[in-house]
C-alpha cells in the first residue's frame, strides 16, 4: 500500500482512530467492540423474532383448524342456522347469535 492510501493514526479527545485519505476512519476498540456488540445483539433479536414469528405462524394454523372443526361440529350436532352470525363467549361458554347484517 502506497503512503497515500495508508491511514493516518489521529487522537481524539479520549482514543486514537485511523483516518483515511478518502475521509472515513476507523475507531479504537474502545468505540467498535460497543458497536459490535450492539450489531450481535441486533441480529439475535431478529433472528429470534423471527423464529417466534415462524411459531407462532404454525401454531395459529392448528388454531384455525380448531375453531373451525368447533363451528363445524356445532353447526352439524345443532343444526345451527347459516342465515345467523354465531359468536362464542369463551368466558361464559356461551354461543349466541346475531343476525346478519343486511346488503
Amino acid at each position: 500500500m502506497s503512503d497515500d492510501r495508508k491511514p493516518k493514526h489521529m487522537m481524539g479527545k479520549t482514543c486514537g482512530y485511523e483516518l483515511f485519505p478518502d475521509g472515513s476512519i476507523k475507531p479504537a476498540a474502545a468505540h467498535y467492540d460497543s458497536m459490535d456488540r450492539a450489531v450481535v445483539q441486533e441480529a439475535a433479536c431478529q433472528s429470534l423474532l423471527a423464529a417466534v414469528t415462524r411459531e407462532c405462524q404454525t401454531i395459529m394454523i392448528g388454531v384455525q383448524e380448531a375453531k373451525h372443526r368447533f363451528w363445524v361440529h356445532l353447526r352439524e350436532d345443532y343444526d345451527l342456522s347459516d342465515k345467523v352470525d354465531w359468536y362464542y363467549n369463551s368466558e361464559t361458554h356461551v354461543v349466541s347469535k346475531k343476525p346478519k347484517a343486511k346488503p
